[in-house]
């Protein structure tokens, strides 16, 4: 719970300049979120912990961004996938097995970009198969 409030914590605080707030969240608000007692000095240290497993980089490029790329980018793919709803169904492969992996606990130690194509290979692989069936 502590990596959720503080991930939750530091996405306000990045965000903060980017959307308007309508009112400032403060620590206290984020410490009643928690399950648990926690108090601001572990608040922070585990804030802290999140940006050490993040390297200090909160500038990641989500996975939407890879398989736009990839799609443009590779025009093999888009042959293998030129059936009817080829790719929508390979992108829908792909993300729920990005949403299974997220759920693993060292799902930090692999790039984006790596677990993406991972999960696009084998999405795309299920969807060729649905297809020729």
């Amino acid at each position: 719970w502590d990596a959720a409030v503080s991930s939750l914590a530091l996405s306000c605080k990045v965000h903060r300049d980017v959307l308007a707030p309508l009112c400032p969240v403060y620590a206290c608000e984020y410490l009643s979120i928690a399950p648990h007692s926690i108090n601001h000095s572990e608040l922070e240290a585990s804030q802290r912990d999140v940006l050490q497993a993040l390297d200090y980089s909160l500038g990641h490029s989500m996975p939407q961004a890879f398989l736009d790329e990839l799609w443009c980018a590779l025009p093999s793919l888009r042959a293998l996938l030129a059936f009817e709803d080829g790719w929508e169904m390979a992108q829908r492969e792909t993300w729920e097995r990005l949403f299974v992996a997220i759920a693993e606990p060292d799902v930090l130690r692999f790039p984006i970009s790596l677990m993406t194509v991972s999960a696009l290979m084998t999405g795309v692989l299920l969807s060729v198969i649905a297809q020729y069936r």
